[in-house]
């Protein structure tokens, strides 16, 4: 397969990648590798997870690949997220993890260690 020329990055997708990074985070922006390569990989305490971010209101237009990457990642017990913002990635980060992350993209937050519960979560696949 062809590597794209370009890949239309979703909306926020940047200004996500940033603040996680900001917090201390490895991330990856795979968006343009495009097929069934998810927009990012986040590293945190010795896990990655994939994560595919959405502008809002088009959460749930996943792409056939995306769809297809998903399922098939899940097969070998690895949780992606999808996201539209990077509250939401901290929000899924537990029930994709079993592991806890800052609970919001403040950096402060992320000093004192206050951590999300990952209760209020709808967008882990």
């Amino acid at each position: 397969m062809a590597r794209p020329r370009y890949t239309r990055h979703d909306k926020g997708q940047v200004e996500i990648a940033q603040a996680l990074r900001r917090m201390g985070m490895v991330v990856w922006d795979l968006a343009d590798l495009g097929g069934k390569v998810l927009d990012l990989l986040v590293c945190w305490r010795g896990l990655c997870i994939p994560v595919e971010i959405k502008a809002e209101g088009k959460r749930k237009r996943l792409t056939d690949n995306e769809r297809a990457s998903m399922m098939e990642l899940a097969e070998v017990g690895v949780t992606a997220i999808v996201a539209t913002t990077v509250d939401d990635v901290l929000e899924c980060w537990p029930k994709a993890t079993d592991s806890n992350v800052p609970s919001s993209g403040n950096q402060h937050d992320a000093e004192r260690g206050e951590l999300g519960d990952g209760e209020s979560c709808p967008l882990v696949l």
